[in-house]
């Protein structure tokens, strides 16, 4: 009888396991800074960075310099890490995100400009803020000038 019931598990067992779902492909999380091959060599930089954190402002430029200088053979991914004591760095974060899903192309000159722009940008992301700067991209002339 026990027979029976292990030779029952094992067959109702590959059945299922044969009929699962192949696994989702491997996907990353963050952005890639440039989109090249991988090699065994490539050195693999992770980033985890704040959009409105000062000392991700200041680190930014020598990390750039230096995927700029070793080329093909580092790969940057930046993921995005809102802390809760930086004033909307959840905002610019999803900000990010939005327009990384738009078109990748523009995330980082985004980035930068939030790196840029950083003392300003508290104030600009309150409703009023936020309210004039929509305003603004609803404009023909801005339109044409982001796109």
């Amino acid at each position: 009888m026990a027979l029976l019931w292990a030779l029952y598990f094992f067959a109702t067992h590959r059945t299922l396991v044969g009929s699962a779902l192949p696994l989702p492909l491997a996907r990353f999380d963050g952005f890639v800074y440039a989109e090249h091959r991988v090699g065994a060599y490539t050195v693999v930089i992770e980033a985890f960075v704040d959009p409105l954190c000062p000392y991700s402002r200041d680190s930014w430029p020598p990390v750039k310099q230096a995927i700029d200088y070793y080329g093909p053979h580092v790969w940057l991914v930046v993921h995005l890490l809102p802390l809760p004591y930086h004033d909307n760095a959840y905002v610019a974060s999803r900000a990010l995100n939005i327009v990384n899903f738009l078109n990748t192309s523009a995330t980082f000159p985004l980035l930068e400009l939030f790196f840029k722009e950083q003392v300003i940008l508290p104030e600009l992301m309150s409703y009023e803020g936020l309210t004039l700067i929509f305003d603004l991209l609803r404009r023909p002339w801005c339109v044409r000038l982001y796109i």
